[in-house]
Formats: structure tokens, sequence, C-alpha cells
């Protein structure tokens, strides 16, 4: 399914990906629309976080151009490798990863951005997990530098409106918590 959206996207142009070197190329960036959207979450909806709400209309002002996935432990390799980067965790400040079947997030010395949330090594395809705020900035600052364009992390108001994609349920897929584990909703 990914190529045929691939596909679809490319054909409108609104899929695009930066070179980063001879050999490498940057994450694919897709267009998403300026728009509004109601940002945050219904004060009756079971199960919300007081930091949800309240709810209120967003404007996004322009389109902007966000990454189609999420940053890959090789795409985060590359920049590493490329820059001699250490990361939060890696100089001493640890991260975060949580056990099969617990749910509390417990501290390790460990772990860092070459783990998955479980602390096992993750695979070069699997998104990059156990880095810092300042980590991703320094990434993007990086693919600025090698691409002459200007990247950036998107603001959580941004990310909300590009995962709700038009919807107003509570999940994308709608108000029903799915029949089995997805991501981390049980």
């Amino acid at each position: 399914p990914s190529s045929t959206l691939d596909d679809s996207l490319s054909s409108v142009k609104q899929l695009i990906t930066d070179k980063v070197d001879f050999f490498n190329h940057g994450p694919k960036m897709v267009l998403i629309p300026a728009g509004e959207f109601v940002m945050g979450s219904h004060p009756s909806e079971p199960g919300r976080d007081m930091n949800e709400g309240p709810q209120h209309n967003v404007s996004i002002l322009n389109a902007f151009y966000l990454s189609l996935t999420h940053i890959t432990v090789e795409q985060f390799s590359f920049f590493v490798e490329s820059t001699d980067y250490v990361t939060a965790a890696e100089s001493g400040k640890g991260s975060m990863i949580r056990f099969p079947n617990d749910d509390f997030w417990t501290e390790s010395s460990e772990v860092n951005w070459r783990h998955d949330n479980r602390g096992e090594l993750a695979p070069d395809d699997f998104p990059v997990v156990n880095i810092a705020w300042v980590d991703a900035h320094a990434y993007t600052n990086w693919l600025s530098k090698q691409t002459g364009k200007p990247y950036r992390l998107a603001s959580e108001a941004e990310i909300e409106y590009s995962n709700r994609a038009g919807s107003t349920t509570k999940f994308w897929w709608g108000d029903d918590t799915p029949p089995n584990q997805t991501a981390n909703i049980k």
C-alpha cells in the first residue's frame, strides 16, 4: 500500500525527497495544506488527560511539508556517523524504556537511539526513539545544512492537524478503541 500512496502523492507533486549527499536522500516529505481544525479532546471523552484541553480552533495559515514517516534508525545513524554527534542519552542522561506487559516507563542509562522503546537493538527501518528534543533539533539543522533547504521540527498543532487528516473523531479511524492492541493504545 505505501508504494501506491507514494505513487499517488508523487503524481500530484505533493511528495518530495531532498538529496543529502551523492548516495543518500533525506526523508520523504509530503505537502500538508493550510486549513483549520479543533485541537484537543472533548472534556467528556473517556481517558482524556488534563493536557488535552481546552478544545480550541487552530488555523494552519501556511501549507508545510512533513516527513511521510518517522525518521528511521538508519537515517538518524547516517547523521550521527557523519557528524560524530553524541545524543543526550549517550552523554549520560539515559533514556526511558517500557517493558512488555508493564504500564510504567523506567529510566535506563543503557538505552539510546540504537534501541527500541523496550531496550532491544532496533532494526534500521524502525522509527528512531530515545532521543531528546535537542537531538531531533540537531538532526533537522544538519538536514538543512546538507540540503540547503529549511528543515525544522513540526509544532504540536501541525502534528495533530496532519494526524487528524480532517477527522473529528477520538481517533483517526473513529471513536471506538481498536479490537486489539495498536501502538500504545490498549
